[in-house]
């Protein structure tokens, strides 16, 4: 069995953020998102963004699967995936850096739903 870590290393769809090839991800991040095209790609590749998280820790359960399933069972709004306009947000992105490169912890501004869920 090859380890997650090995995966993600070598995995042929790792890129850099933007122009800087320090910091490595996997999948497709909302602040991406910059035109009509853009936002047509992040919720196209979405679904296939998840499925690729849960192949890398195959057999285990993706540390992000771990904690919606923990955030579903224990709070009370529960987890479920944010939707946009009707169409499923990915999980967010897989990212790593090279030692010694320094990157505080953060989340990247999203989609704010509506309290009808259709936002």
């Amino acid at each position: 069995m090859t380890s997650a870590h090995g995966q993600l290393v070598d995995h042929p769809d790792k890129g850099g953020l933007s122009k800087d090839t320090t910091f490595q991800r996997i999948g497709f991040a909302h602040s991406e998102i910059s035109d009509d095209a853009s936002r047509e790609r992040y919720h196209s590749e979405a679904r296939d963004n998840i499925q690729r998280m849960r192949d890398l820790f195959s057999p285990y359960a993706s540390p992000s699967d771990t904690l919606r399933l923990l955030l579903e069972e224990t709070w009370n709004p529960g987890a479920s995936l944010l939707s946009v306009e009707g169409r499923k947000a990915f999980i967010g992105i897989c990212r790593f850096q090279d030692q010694g490169v320094d990157l505080n912890p953060h989340t990247d501004p999203g989609t704010q739903p509506s309290l009808d869920g259709r936002t």
